[in-house]
């Protein structure tokens, strides 16, 4: 488990996708139902700040805000924040800011 925040400046932008776990309500045939275990995947995608990473999980924030007036890091925010199991990725990408 991570321990602590990344610090800002080192967090680095990243496009990530992975496959997530998902669910399908009602009744369903059995043709519906073998084409939901051999043909339904569910794709996930997401750009975001690395806030925190371990061996099993990296966690991003899609957005981030800084209270420039009041000039202090320890009061930034954060938002949309999506954790992700390792194993479940597919691609990672690190994003340049020009």
């Amino acid at each position: 488990m991570a321990d602590d925040l990344i610090p800002r400046d080192k967090q680095k932008l990243i496009y990530i996708q992975w496959l997530d776990a998902h669910t399908s309500g009602g009744w369903h045939s059995e043709n519906q139902l073998k084409d939901f275990i051999n043909y339904e995947d569910c794709v996930c995608e997401n750009v975001g700040w690395v806030v925190g990473e371990d061996g099993k999980n990296i966690t991003l924030a899609c957005r981030r805000m800084a209270w420039s007036y009041r000039n202090r890091p320890d009061e930034d925010e954060y938002g949309l924040l999506q954790k992700i199991p390792k194993t479940w990725i597919k691609k990672r990408k690190h994003l340049k800011l020009p």
